[in-house]
């Protein structure tokens, strides 16, 4: 049990920028072959666990996109990295935060997803434009915003979190950017690595209950070509509930170690 806990938080540490590189394939086979050793651990939370190693061994970029530790030092609140895809944070909208724009642009960012609703300004696309970002607007809360609207904009957002290099956030790239990112981890069939929920960590236990409502109204509001568009076919009914059970079972046992 020891040996996954210490694995995961490389696995955590090393995403986050923690551990800089050169420890390579041989070396995460190494922390792989101890996380086998795991046996405590919950059948789903193993499996997402073993299929992030793996991911890590296998399929994790040698060279980042973006120089990160330049970023980190800067001081961007709430800055945390996105696998090898991308990065979340507090929003870069407000006069204050204008040389992190900047910044990101030199350090590797071609896309900003801005996630606010009713606190949503159209002069952070006024600044994106300057820079040659490019912006996209996606609206999204925990209730309030039509489930209608997040589900026609879903398939732009599975492709720009696909695409990488970009930078997303709501207010404080806390809660808004969970539900964006577990959104596109349970709806998206290409999306297989669980994401860390950071903004809603309550101590040592994590609370998704935000999460799951949203999920569970997407779901029921879905339609026929919706599924289509998102690239479902029949046995991915199963697996969005599979999905859902991992996205609470991995956060709860990293949160717990």
């Amino acid at each position: 049990m020891l040996a996954a806990i210490q694995s995961q938080k490389f696995y955590n540490n090393y995403l986050n920028g923690n551990i800089a590189f050169g420890c390579g394939y041989k070396a995460a086979r190494a922390i792989e072959s101890k996380a086998n050793m795991a046996v405590e651990l919950e059948e789903e939370a193993q499996k997402s666990l073993h299929y992030c190693l793996n991911y890590f061994a296998r399929d994790y970029k040698q060279n980042r996109f973006v120089n990160f530790e330049e970023l980190k030092n800067a001081g961007i609140p709430n800055l945390k990295l996105i696998f090898d895809k991308g990065l979340r944070g507090e929003t870069l909208s407000s006069p204050k935060n204008d040389r992190y724009l900047k910044l990101i642009k030199k350090c590797g960012v071609d896309t900003v997803i801005d996630l606010r609703g009713a606190d949503y300004t159209p002069k952070y696309k006024e600044k994106c434009d300057k820079l040659d970002l490019r912006y996209v607007h996606f609206p999204l809360d925990k209730d309030k915003i039509f489930d209608r609207l997040i589900l026609d904009n879903m398939p732009e957002l599975f492709e720009v979190l696909e695409k990488g290099k970009y930078y997303i956030s709501c207010a404080q790239g806390l809660h808004r950017t969970d539900i964006a990112l577990a959104i596109n981890y349970v709806f998206n069939p290409k999306q297989k690595v669980p994401p860390i929920m950071e903004g809603h960590k309550k101590g040592n236990l994590v609370d998704l209950a935000d999460i799951n409502r949203r999920l569970n109204s997407l779901y029921k509001a879905m339609t026929p070509e919706d599924k289509i568009k998102f690239g479902w076919d029949e046995s991915y009914e199963a697996e969005f509930l599979r999905k859902k059970r991992v996205l609470r079972t991995y956060n709860e046992t990293v949160q717990r170690h």
